[in-house]
């Protein structure tokens, strides 16, 4: 493009595809992230590569596989031969480069504030008096506030206030996390903070130290309501996110803007008896949202049914501002998603990884699932059964071995990290992880 364009580039944390009402919800959950679909796209099966944060938005800004850039581990850091990430070749091709991240397994203690100008870690910015996270804690449990969102989002409208253009502003919330916390007002109604008060058990235990998932499990009668909060929280966000772009729209131009909506994972919410994000290759952790607007060259109410994955995000948005595509992109095939023409030639297979240790892979391909891990193998038709509940392993072999084969081309087509992964030694960013239980 001669007249590179502004790129607003959104992620929530743990968002699965099916809570939002643009993806078929039954409640009208997220009505601005509808309506911003309704003036560009929405990619109907978006997969994420990892089914936690750091690997998949790695993956995000380096175009790899979670093998291929080796950070798949809580603790490690991506490593300085990995390059160049999005925001350095953005900043190389003259962007004014702005990060603000509410997670701290993407931030500077991870090596991923590399190639911003201005990078917050926003997660550090909490009062450190016991009294002051008590006192923030519990306006949460009440029904105010929020994980940073709104914090994030008046300082990135500061920062767009400046003179310098393009930019490329990149935000990362953490308010659909576990744990979920009320809202007075939501799409599931002004009743929810007054329901949860049967989460109180889970929400002092887990304050302790106790485990989200572990607590959860223990009272599978609290699932509907888990999900209630879940949803509050995402709309929520949305609010949020629809007043931040009513602010920046008198300063940015936003005609000339690519905006990107996505998330770096779903959310079990008892899906599969788990809860949160554990080691998982399922579509509950898979499948997540994927809205681009971009007015300047594409067509608003565009409905993409061709599989996509976040790894594409970054080779297609290179390709359309005439950068070079990034390394090792694995076979040179992969679609461009704002290309609409060629998403129409699909399909193409995602995949999937979890660290070694946990040993689960999967390819995602003409509407079946295929999943090796330590257990053995799983089968599924997803068009028969989304739900990924009926493993056809035993009565569908020909489907299995046609997949297993396609499952293994691809791992000979990577080429994983052979260099030797760094750990943080950032005390704060080490507690927090701890505290997450990522650690």
């Amino acid at each position: 493009m001669q007249n590179r364009p502004n790129i607003i580039l959104i992620v929530m944390d743990s968002v699965r595809a099916d809570r939002l009402s643009c993806y078929g919800w039954h409640r009208r959950s997220t009505p601005f992230l509808d309506s911003l679909a309704a003036r560009g796209a929405i990619y109907e099966q978006a997969i994420s590569p990892s089914f936690w944060t750091l690997p998949s938005l790695c993956s995000l800004f380096t175009g790899l596989y979670p093998s291929e850039h080796g950070a798949v581990k809580a603790g490690l850091v991506l490593a300085d031969d990995i390059a160049p990430t999005m925001a350095e070749a953005l900043r190389e091709a003259g962007y004014h480069t702005i990060g603000l991240s509410n997670n701290p397994n993407i931030s500077g203690a991870t090596n991923l504030s590399r190639g911003f100008e201005v990078f917050d870690d926003a997660w550090r910015v909490a009062r450190k008096a016991r009294v002051w996270r008590v006192l923030a804690r519990g306006h949460r449990v009440l029904g105010f506030g929020d994980d940073g969102a709104a914090a994030t989002l008046r300082r990135a409208a500061a920062l767009l206030k400046g003179p310098r253009r393009p930019f490329f502003l990149f935000l990362l919330f953490m308010d659909t996390h576990f744990p979920y916390f009320p809202h007075w007002r939501s799409s599931v109604g002004i009743s929810l903070p007054l329901r949860s008060l049967a989460m109180w058990p889970v929400y002092a235990r887990f304050a302790r130290g106790g485990n989200w998932g572990a607590l959860l499990r223990q009272r599978p009668h609290l699932t509907p309501l888990l999900s209630d909060l879940y949803e509050g929280e995402l709309s929520c966000l949305d609010a949020r996110l629809r007043r931040f772009f009513s602010e920046i729209g008198p300063v940015c131009d936003l005609e000339n803007t690519v905006t990107i909506v996505t998330a770096d994972h779903g959310e079990a919410l008892g899906d599969h008896g788990k809860i949160s994000h554990g080691a998982s290759v399922y579509d509950s952790l898979g499948r997540v949202p994927l809205i681009a607007s971009a007015p300047a060259f594409l067509p608003s109410g565009t409905r993409v049914t061709a599989q996509v994955q976040l790894t594409d995000i970054w080779p297609s948005l290179a390709r359309h501002l005439g950068l070079p595509a990034p390394a090792g992109h694995w076979d040179g095939k992969r679609p461009d998603i704002l290309s609409l023409d060629q998403m129409r030639e699909g399909p193409w297979p995602a995949y999937m990884e979890t660290s070694p240790e946990d040993g689960l892979t999967a390819i995602r391909a003409n509407g079946w699932k295929y999943i090796v891990g330590p257990e053995g193998e799983e089968i599924y038709d997803l068009a028969q059964d989304p739900g990924e509940l009926s493993n056809l392993a035993r009565v569908q072999p020909a489907r299995l071995a046609e997949m297993k084969e396609s499952l293994a081309r691809w791992r000979e087509a990577l080429r994983p990290y052979a260099g030797l992964p760094s750990t943080s030694d950032d005390e704060e960013f080490v507690a927090r992880l701890k505290a997450l239980g990522y650690m």
